[in-house]
């Protein structure tokens, strides 16, 4: 009788292998092809669990975010007020590998003709939404500047994409602070 294999678990290799190949050729290089070679078997154990190259990017993006929510609670939930706005928006803007690869898989997913991948996409954008909204309240700010956070926010995520050099980490979390920093004083 063959061994029961751990849906889950394998859901994470198969994200692990998509972020390692998207890391070394590049986004686009992503295919069941390439994550079954990295993972050393045949289409058939990937397209199992992932039957298209739209459902990898949904997996990718469903793997990171059950990271960022341990991150989240860990480093962002656990402070109140208008520290908790600024951990959140040094959070949303660092620059690692994986948040990068992320953005470029999420506008794959915006613009991909899958109903499917853009759903996903949307709920994590409302998802964000709600994350900042709850921060904001928190502070005893106005909605408009949870609203306004979360505009930046994404076109941060795009412009992070189109000029990196331009758009850094460090600009756009200052630029964000400022802007939290005006509202408390008004």
């Amino acid at each position: 009788m063959p061994e029961a294999i751990d849906r889950d678990a394998r859901l994470d290799d198969i994200a692990k292998a998509t972020l390692d190949v998207a890391t070394e050729q590049g986004v686009d290089s992503v295919t069941i092809r390439a994550i079954a070679a990295r993972m050393g078997g045949s289409t058939t154990v990937i397209t199992k669990f992932v039957p298209s190259r739209a459902a990898l990017i949904d997996n990718v993006i469903r793997y990171i975010q059950a990271r960022w929510r341990d991150e989240l609670r860990d480093g962002v939930d656990t402070k109140t007020g208008t520290d908790r706005i600024r951990a959140l928006i040094r959070w949303s803007t660092r620059p690692t590998d994986p948040d990068r690869l992320i953005r470029r898989f999420w506008l794959q997913a915006l613009t991909n003709d899958d109903d499917r991948a853009q759903q996903v996409a949307r709920d994590e954008a409302r998802r964000e939404h709600a994350r900042i909204r709850a921060a904001v309240t928190d502070a005893g700010n106005d909605q408009w500047v949870a609203d306004v956070l979360y505009l930046a926010l994404r076109g941060y995520y795009v412009s992070s994409i189109e000029d990196p050099g331009r758009w850094s980490h460090g600009r756009v979390a200052a630029s964000l602070e400022r802007l939290i920093e005006t509202e408390a004083r008004a």
